[in-house]
């Protein structure tokens, strides 16, 4: 028997998100998003509300967003000596959600775009071309722009297919035809290549330290020092399941060398990227192989749990610690498991997903016409079963 068709498998997850769901806020009226970062930095407007900005890119155009939440919860950066969560909740306030575009710059050809975790609102961007372009939207003055002005144009050659800050704000990394360049943005110099010999289809820069990953299209990652330029690899290996269509480093809490990568055949691997021979975990969700997993992210504040997108439109939550733990005991013969299942994107083109890093267990996910902010049930959290949706 098939599966249901794609309103009738709307109408399921509909019917379910009073159950499975703390949060769902969506919004349907940014046409054509490209890509999009969520930028860390969140206020709170009133007891039950929070304000935050999340960058969007199209294929006309660079966005900057204001989101407003329901958020009766502390955040990350709140104090830890208040009292618990469920002892500070007040009555219930009305808050009406909102995600409004406050800012517009006209941007053709945009690919894919990457915030700086260092400098708020510091965002690279790259052109179909391979051309990148680099701008602090902080410091725009006005709303609306219908020229194109970047802070700094860098050459790019080849089509896009990457970018990725280290863990200087100063230090950009680009994919260039067959391999990686290294660009300095206070001077606009370029600093370093590094030549993969392939095509590189994804990259990921460790957030602490001077290291960064590459996935290629027969399906080999390496993994260089930025350090050391134009030389081999520190290490390589293949991950035996095709074109790794993305990458990720973990936070510093969970050590600065915790790596996933999405394959082109529904196949999501955790790594120990000093140590390349072998994944820790093998995660393969059956009915999402179509289209792959296109991209990946792992929860902040040092937990492991990890997002991957998949090319029918689901988003899966995968705890890699626990099914570490099971392959070491059952020598990988048990099935994986998800955590929880998003199919509120169901038979679209995910075009990214991304954590909140002030608002615990807060996700964002976007297809092109559908951007939604949206947390599962506490008790996914609290609970070992699997949730799905």
């Amino acid at each position: 028997m098939g599966l249901p068709d794609l309103p009738t498998r709307k109408k399921l997850w509909q019917a379910q998100v009073p159950h499975l769901y703390d949060l769902v806020v969506a919004h349907r009226r940014s046409s054509d998003i490209r890509s999009f970062s969520w930028p860390s930095g969140a206020a709170r407007i009133s007891k039950n509300a929070v304000l935050q900005r999340i960058v969007l890119g199209s294929s006309k155009a660079l966005m900057l967003a204001a989101v407003r939440l329901p958020w009766p919860e502390r955040l990350a950066e709140e104090s830890k000596h208040r009292q618990p969560w469920e002892e500070q909740k007040e009555a219930d306030e009305a808050v009406q959600p909102f995600v409004r575009i406050t800012q517009y710059m006209a941007h053709d050809g945009l690919s894919t775009l990457a915030c700086s975790p260092q400098e708020y609102l510091l965002t690279a961007t790259q052109k179909t071309s391979g051309e990148v372009l680099v701008f602090r939207a902080a410091d725009w003055e006005v709303a609306y722009q219908d020229e194109c002005r970047p802070e700094l144009r860098l050459t790019g050659e080849g089509g896009a297919s990457g970018l990725a800050w280290t863990d200087s704000s100063s230090q950009l990394l680009a994919v260039n035809r067959g391999g990686v360049t290294c660009w300095n943005i206070q001077t606009g110099d370029e600093t370093a290549r590094f030549a993969a010999g392939r095509e590189v289809t994804a990259l990921a820069a460790s957030s602490f330290g001077n290291t960064f990953i590459v996935g290629c299209s027969e399906g080999r990652l390496a993994w260089w020092d930025t350090r050391v330029q134009g030389l081999a690899p520190t290490c390589s290996c293949d991950t035996r399941h095709g074109p790794v269509q993305c990458a990720a480093f973990a936070d510093v809490e969970l050590g600065s060398s915790q790596l996933a990568t999405g394959s082109a055949d529904g196949h999501v691997q955790a790594w120990d990227a000093r140590q390349l021979g072998a994944p820790l975990c093998d995660l393969r969700w059956p009915g999402s192989a179509c289209g792959g997993v296109g991209h990946v992210a792992w929860a902040p504040s040092g937990n492991c749990m990890l997002a991957a997108a998949y090319g029918d439109g689901r988003v899966v939550l995968w705890d890699t610690k626990q099914r570490a733990e099971t392959t070491r005991e059952a020598c990988g013969s048990q099935p994986s498991e998800a955590k929880f299942v998003h199919g509120a994107h169901s038979g679209q083109d995910v075009c990214g997903v991304a954590w909140s890093r002030d608002c615990p267990w807060l996700l964002a996910s976007a297809a092109r016409e559908d951007l939604q902010f949206w947390r599962p049930s506490a008790a996914l959290f609290a609970a070992p079963q699997a949730l799905g949706a």
